[in-house]
């Protein structure tokens, strides 16, 4: 119980901000919630649940994304009152979790997840069910026009095809990503051609010129300039970090010595962790992810295994290599609730795992999760 146990003493002797509480919501239910799925008797049943409950979500949020896609329909999101923003132009979801980037991390879990849920269900229609959501998360990413969400899951889908799929099955999926293409050309405009643009000869478009530009675009200087903030905020706290809501408080006071445009949100999930709870509570965390990925790759690299158990492993490798990567696509990690059903995934994938080699939840993964959390 280490996170709580910080982030109460942290509570005391620091105080609270207006920052604090949103996110004070998040975790306790977050973490309440982690501790169940520990808890359970039969992960593997619990995991076939979970799988069950994330298809009808991604369903569910499939259909309001979709509303917006082909209507044009502008739910509420903070992207409203701009009107010049590109998504807002022609085709896109911004209004799905309110922010388009919470909604392609979601898309980006989604994929190994759904690609799990296919190679576990046993009836037919479930595995179509699952096998059409997979088909969707390409066009639904494309929607958002989340670069680095398109990117990581151009890399994980290529690490699961080469893994797992027959040739003529990456040629069916590569032709959907080119219908999606063609269904949705803005959207693909927005979301892929300013990608493949720098890189055509002609009209001052150079590779070198391209380089450059990734330094110089303000959404990576931002993020760049939020995670030094973020390290000096967890160096000035003694590496005991600043508390719950700390770091958008202590950006909002001028503590930040770098410019951020004004921005305030951590955008980075390890930076946020790092340096709202300090060295006490990212070090276990940290091992707990290292402890996933290891379960993941010897399950995954034992051959003898069952199928959906190396799909399993393939998934825990991903998602926690590239933990630090895609979570700074979020303003914030530990605020939505999306966060803590991916990390619920994490270790009962893991514990699932364990379950299947020992036929009893027991073990390591149990105890350090407990501790951690």
């Amino acid at each position: 119980m280490i996170w709580i146990i910080v982030a109460l003493l942290l509570l005391l002797l620091r105080g609270a901000s207006v920052y604090t509480w949103p996110e004070a919501g998040s975790l306790l239910f977050g973490i309440l919630f982690i501790v169940a799925i520990v808890g359970t008797r039969s992960t593997r049943h619990a995991l076939r649940v979970f799988l069950a409950g994330w298809l009808l979500a991604f369903c569910a949020t499939a259909a309001v994304a979709a509303r917006e896609i082909l209507f044009g329909i502008p739910f509420g999101n903070y992207y409203r009152q701009e009107a010049a923003n590109p998504i807002l132009e022609g085709l896109g979801s911004a209004s799905t979790f309110s922010n388009p980037n919470n909604y392609a991390f979601f898309l980006l879990v989604s994929f190994p997840v759904l690609t799990l849920g296919r190679s576990a269900a046993t009836q037919k229609t479930w595995k179509l069910l699952y096998l059409g959501a997979m088909a969707s998360v390409p066009v639904l990413m494309l929607a958002t026009g989340s670069r680095i969400g398109l990117l990581i899951l151009i890399a994980v889908g290529a690490v699961f095809a080469v893994a797992f799929v027959r040739a003529k099955w990456a040629a069916v999926a590569a032709g959907g990503v080119a219908l999606a293409a063609l269904l949705f050309p803005v959207a693909f405009d927005f979301a892929v051609q300013s990608l493949l643009r720098p890189f055509a000869f002609g009209d001052g478009f150079q590779l070198q010129a391209f380089i450059y530009g990734i330094f110089e675009e303000s959404s990576m200087m931002v993020r760049m300039s939020l995670i030094q903030n973020g390290y000096g905020f967890w160096l000035d706290s003694y590496l005991m970090g600043v508390g719950m809501g700390g770091f958008e408080a202590a950006m909002a006071g001028g503590s930040g010595d770098h410019p951020t445009m004004g921005i305030e949100s951590p955008h980075s999930g390890v930076m946020e962790i790092l340096s709202q709870f300090g060295i006490l509570v990212f070090a276990p965390f940290a091992l707990l992810l290292i402890t996933l990925l290891l379960i993941g790759w010897k399950t995954f690299s034992t051959r003898q295994t069952h199928s959906s158990m190396r799909v399993g492993g393939l998934l825990l490798v991903t998602l926690t290599s590239a933990f630090p990567i895609f979570t700074v696509m979020n303003s914030s990690f530990l605020e939505p609730s999306s966060s803590w059903l991916f990390l619920a995934l994490l270790l009962l994938v893991g514990l699932a795992i364990d379950e299947t080699a020992d036929g009893v939840a027991t073990g390591e993964l149990h105890s350090s999760a407990r501790i951690v959390l």
